[in-house]
């Protein structure tokens, strides 16, 4: 048989159902009974004086006569008084009430050995039809006195029916409900830790704040002292009873089982502790009907609520269906696990109306003083580096995001644009379009607070490029301009000219092959100013002058029709170009007979635009006269941009229209 003692039932618990057998060894390691020799035999006679072992026979008889004294009995000694077998009925059939087990009438006053041994057996088949399995202890161990094993079957009695039956063992219950309920002090064990009566006190305060409100104060050394004023003041305001005495409380041998024996009645049905908790859950969920830590919990929705309510997002809360009760029990215990709270139940059991109270209680109760999980923001931030409105196209705009590493599994970053998601570097993201773009943050699946970030994308109008496609501008004749975004983005253009009277002319814009094309056509001459506006943004280059000439406006003076003239002698005539516009003037004269140029002589006057023309034929033929205003041939006011002189030795001057 496997040494499985029961100090590790009390640590691990009973995982498959109460089993006796499992005492056993636990007295065998302790009592050391199983010794292979007289000289060990005696040494654990020896050790039946053991302060601890003493502690837990004192603290199991007095648990036993609690339940006894609802029939005015009592037990001075569990090795003589259970012998007969009557008391032990008694004892059974208390605790079963009111199902009791004990199925006939049994001798209340035994004379002999038969009768005894069958009053036991009647209690310890109760037991066993109860569920508690019991292996290798008989009638004639209880007769015979078995200190072991009668320790053995009181703390299955209590196991049984004072904490309840559970798989969970018990001094993790209880350890877990002394944690949440006093989270500044810690306890690490169920025996030295008590010893000061410090946490006796805490617990008392919780159950009822006004009893030890200064009982972090209290001195450890006082260890006796605080652990009879925390007992006595259990006993009188809650009737909980001294099992363990303050004197064995505050022991460096206190036993465990003692400890958690004592222990039960603060978390059991009915105690002080469970009504505390209870009364904290009516003030946590005051709009819920709560009433008790059992039944209420199995279609999940409290457990569901407490952890929604702490800011844990629970699948289908609020939207639960309640008739799935399991599956709306898992969902809280999960969401109780991202609130890194320990759970004592599984999803089954929870929705089974047979829960134990005490494994719900010490799962709730952590809600009291768990920190609800940080918020999305509390674990990021997310600060700008550039401002939301002056975001270019094609430029990165800056952002920064600050966050608690152990706080956030996962942060993701996303721009959405109008027309597309442009990428996103660690730290910055680039614009692939114009107007609104849309930023979104987000940690563990959860955007932050302010998201999405609405970014104004502007285009960056130094990238654009003003073409304007002639270099001379007249008037009446169209200038055609190109505006090139070069990657500045798609967006509305406008075009607008603004004449030298002051008057504006609006242009009607082209999109071509990802450019911009739009027309002029100059009503005046003078300057003109042409301003291009990138989605209401100036672009580079922007505003542009010019100047605009009519070529209609020439004047020549000096040259008659058929007027005759010499060879070698000046032919001189004065051309005035004052308003066609600001500009260069020039002529030519060229021999249609060779195609030689002649010089011809232009002098401005002290008149701005009007010029002395004058040239001297030297052999006789047809000549060309043509004359240029900015490279551009003018018109004059016959009007014709050139003439012909057709010299013999007297010769006349005819003037060609539009030759």
């Amino acid at each position: 048989m496997n040494m499985l003692n029961l100090e590790k039932i009390a640590i691990n618990g009973d995982k498959l159902e109460d089993s006796f057998n499992r005492n056993q060894p636990y007295f065998h390691e302790r009592l050391n009974l199983n010794a292979k020799n007289k000289f060990q035999q005696l040494a654990t006679i020896r050790n039946l004086d053991d302060k601890w072992i003493q502690i837990q026979r004192n603290t199991f008889t007095n648990w036993v006569n609690e339940q006894l004294k609802h029939e005015n009995e009592k037990v001075s000694d569990l090795k003589s008084d259970l012998s007969n077998g009557v008391k032990l009925i008694k004892l059974v059939n208390i605790l079963q009430q009111p199902n009791s087990k004990i199925s006939r009438r049994y001798f209340k006053n035994p004379t002999n050995q038969h009768q005894s041994l069958e009053n036991i057996t009647l209690a310890l088949n109760a037991i066993t039809d109860d569920g508690i399995k019991l292996v290798n202890i008989g009638n004639v161990d209880l007769m015979s006195g078995n200190l072991k094993l009668i320790l053995g079957l009181i703390w299955h009695l209590i196991l049984r029916y004072q904490i309840g039956k559970t798989k969970i063992p018990p001094k993790k219950l209880i350890l877990a409900w002394i944690k949440s309920i006093l989270p500044q002090y810690q306890l690490t064990n169920l025996t030295h830790d008590l010893n000061d009566g410090l946490i006796l006190a805490g617990i008392i305060n919780y159950c009822r704040p006004d009893l030890f409100p200064d009982w972090l104060g209290w001195s450890r050394k006082n260890n006796l002292e605080n652990c009879t004023k925390a007992m006595n003041v259990a006993l009188e305001e809650f009737g909980i009873p001294m099992v363990v005495t303050p004197q064995n409380m505050s022991s460096p041998e206190l036993d465990e089982l003692s400890a958690i024996t004592y222990l039960s009645y603060f978390i059991k049905d009915g105690s002080p502790g469970y009504k505390a908790s209870l009364k904290w859950i009516h003030q946590y969920l005051p709009d819920e009907e709560i009433n008790n830590f059992s039944t209420d919990w199995n279609d999940g929705w409290l457990l569901c609520k407490l952890a929604y309510k702490m800011g844990v997002s629970v699948a289908e809360f609020p939207n639960l269906d309640r008739t799935k009760k399991e599956e709306n029990c898992k969902a809280g215990l999960e969401a109780c696990k991202e609130l890194k709270m320990e759970t004592y139940v599984t999803a089954k059991e929870l929705s089974d109306q047979d829960v134990e109270s005490i494994a719900v209680m010490a799962t709730v109760v952590q809600f009291k003083y768990t920190k609800p999980p940080m918020s999305i923001n509390e674990k990021a931030k997310i600060f700008l580096e550039d401002s939301v409105s002056d975001a270019l196209v094609g430029k990165a705009f800056d952002f920064r995001i600050e966050y608690i590493e152990e706080q956030c599994k996962n942060i993701k970053t996303y721009v959405k644009g109008p027309k597309s998601s442009p990428a996103v570097g660690t730290e910055k993201i680039s614009h692939g379009n114009l107007k609104c773009h849309f930023l979104n943050v987000v940690c563990d699946d959860k955007m932050l607070e302010g998201c999405p970030i609405i970014i104004n994308v502007k285009p960056d109008t130094n990238r654009i490029q003003l073409i304007f496609a002639e270099k001379e501008f007249w008037i009446h004749q169209p200038i055609d301009i190109c505006i090139d975004p070069r990657g500045a983005g798609r967006g509305k253009v406008n075009v607008v000219s603004k004449a030298p009277s002051g008057e504006e002319l609006q242009s009607q814009v082209l999109e071509k092959d990802y450019k911009y094309f739009a027309s002029i056509i100059p009503n005046e001459t003078g300057e003109w100013e042409t301003r291009v506006f990138y989605e209401n943004e100036e672009v580079n280059g922007s505003p542009h002058k010019f100047e605009v000439f009519d070529s209609s406006m020439a004047i020549i003076t000096g040259l008659e029709a058929n007027s005759a003239h010499q060879i070698n002698k000046n032919i001189s005539f004065k051309v005035d170009v004052s308003k066609i516009g600001s500009g260069l003037f020039h002529s030519q004269l060229i021999n249609l007979r060779n195609n030689q140029s002649y010089p011809i002589e232009c002098v401005e006057t002290n008149e701005k635009g009007l010029y002395d023309l004058c040239f001297n034929p030297l052999e006789p033929g047809q000549y060309r006269c043509m004359l240029l205003f900015n490279n551009k041939q003018i018109k004059v006011f016959y009007p014709v941009s050139q003439f012909f002189l057709a010299l013999n030795y007297i010769t006349k001057i005819g003037f060609i229209h539009n030759p």
